[in-house]
């Protein structure tokens, strides 16, 4: 196969496109929440409306968007997305807010889920309708040294008062996932480019540990994959094209591309796994 120009800083999630950024700081405050310097170019107001309080693991800010925001924003060039998508910022140890991403897409309770660090594959529907794709646009600001625990007991508790007609239950369900096994050589496998059915235009991508590109395969393609490898350490590049985001592809065929890609063993198995239901009841 072709190897393609990689295009590390962007990632393909589902129907949205998702930039990760280089952090940068706004503001830099106490840990009582007061500013005690100010970076250039940040407005008070932007600051005042994304700071986390003491004690609190997340807060979503609503559209429609502050003038400011786009300025805050890095990495996107089009004013247009600059003036609707959904960013996340993550609030460090230290009470300074910094960018983590943005994506072109509108807010759902889906990515919500996403800002607190629970991965697609871990939200499900109830089966009557597309109740993870409900709306919910804003920006979510969340408290980075925080548990995943205490990040989405805070993310839920918002989608309940903003969406309170929408319904998310947790359950352990059987259901396909597919365990890798084997040892990866970076030397030989030093980029994964993974490209099955007839699309070939790159849109997404990555650098960093083969456990992270396995969590971010699985969230584009809404798929779990285990890493019993071993391997999980080692760094790797990697991309993928337009066609992993949707229904266009058979898995037997990206399983078979990523045999080629890496030299692993990959099985689908039957586990019991938690999960979240999201449900809503049926329109009027």
């Amino acid at each position: 196969m072709a190897r393609r120009q990689l295009a590390t800083t962007v990632i393909g999630v589902t129907a949205v496109l998702l930039t990760v950024v280089p952090p940068r700081s706004l503001a830099q405050t106490n840990s009582r929440g007061a500013t005690t310097r100010t970076a250039p170019n940040a407005d008070a107001r932007f600051e005042d409306l994304y700071r986390l309080k003491e004690g609190e693991f997340a807060k979503f800010v609503p559209a429609p968007f502050i003038p400011s925001r786009a300025e805050n924003i890095r990495g996107i060039g089009s004013p247009t997305l600059l003036s609707k998508g959904q960013a996340v910022f993550l609030w460090t140890s230290d009470a300074r807010i910094k960018q983590w991403s943005f994506s072109a897409g509108g807010g759902t309770v889906a990515s919500a889920f996403f800002a607190c660090g629970v991965h697609n594959w871990e939200v499900l529907d109830d089966g009557r309708r597309e109740a993870r794709s409900a709306p919910l646009s804003g920006d979510w600001v969340i408290r980075e040294d925080a548990s995943r625990e205490e990040k989405l007991k805070a993310v839920l508790q918002i989608i309940r008062r903003q969406l309170p007609n929408v319904r998310i239950q947790q359950r352990q369900i059987e259901r396909p996932v597919t365990v890798v096994r084997g040892k990866f050589d970076p030397q030989s496998h030093p980029v994964i480019y993974v490209s099955p059915g007839e699309k070939t235009s790159q849109n997404g991508g990555g650098s960093g540990t083969l456990s992270e590109f396995l969590s971010a395969l699985g969230d584009v393609t809404n798929h779990q994959f285990v890493d019993q490898t071993g391997s999980g350490d080692e760094q790797v590049q990697w991309a993928w094209d337009v066609s992993l985001g949707t229904d266009e592809y058979r898995p037997a065929d990206l399983l078979d591309e990523l045999r080629t890609e890496t030299n692993l063993t990959f099985t689908t198995e039957r586990q019991r796994v938690s999960a979240y239901f999201v449900s809503a009841p049926p329109a009027k």
